[in-house]
């Protein structure tokens, strides 16, 4: 956006808050469920919508206002940063670790140069390059949340806990986890075709390729959020077996 378009008070903040004007978003008219991906596609971390109760305007891509709370701000920008999501397995210790990384090599190295979580034969199995690694780890995280570990460990002579691995199957585990990794790249493909729909000069014909792009995107996140539900409703299943 540009700085004419803000006031003077909205301004202020950004400057405060070391935001460029150009990394928001105009997204008055968009749907709050889309601007999310549209924002995301122009590269941009913050967007001006519809005011909150407090009339404010920016706000994050999930819709938190950051003149409310200015700590969405940082975690945003931590969320946002490019790298890789990787999935990696211990086979003594029967456990999954999810986590980012800009070398997910180097990091599983690193995880069984330190014993992490009390394992040394950590294995890379699977990653993926993410525009927001972050925001991406959290959504994995999230989901295996039911099956999390802490556990104790040494590291440089003190005693660390680790909040990152999960027992669950090694295959739900990482079903769970490829399927987060299609629903990223399903988005991104959408959002691509989106961008190429707004270049069709027909407004008719322009809304009748958007719908389709919209119709088509939500049938396969919803395919892959089926993948991730059946998988999660299954290990909870294995382990009332083992209980049992």
């Amino acid at each position: 956006m540009q700085e004419s378009e803000f006031s003077p008070e909205e301004l202020v903040f950004l400057q405060s808050q070391g935001i460029r004007t150009s990394s928001v978003l105009d997204a008055r008219g968009v749907k709050k469920a889309d601007y999310g991906w549209v924002a995301k596609d122009h590269g941009c971390d913050f967007v001006y919508h519809n005011p909150c109760t407090y009339g404010h305007r920016l706000k994050t891509r999930a819709g938190h206002c950051i003149q409310c709370d200015t700590s969405k701000i940082a975690f945003q920008k931590r969320h946002g940063a490019p790298g890789y999501v990787y999935f990696a397995y211990s086979d003594t210790e029967g456990l999954c670790k999810v986590g980012q990384a800009t070398d997910s090599f180097d990091r599983v190295d690193d995880l069984c140069k330190h014993s992490y979580a009390g394992a040394s034969d950590w294995v890379l199995i699977s990653h993926y390059f993410a525009e927001e690694s972050g925001a991406e780890e959290f959504k994995v995280h999230s989901l295996l949340s039911p099956f999390m570990e802490r556990r104790n460990y040494q590291k440089g002579g003190r005693q660390q806990l680790s909040r990152e691995v999960f027992r669950c199957d090694k295959d739900v585990g990482l079903a769970i986890f490829d399927a987060v990794s299609q629903c990223e790249a399903t988005k991104e493909a959408a959002a691509q075709r989106v961008e190429i729909a707004w270049l069709i000069d027909n407004p008719e014909e322009r809304e009748s390729v958007l719908s389709e792009i919209y119709a088509s995107r939500a049938t396969m996140l919803a395919e892959h959020e089926k993948t991730i539900a059946d998988n999660i409703a299954y290990q909870h299943w294995l382990n009332d077996l083992l209980d049992d």
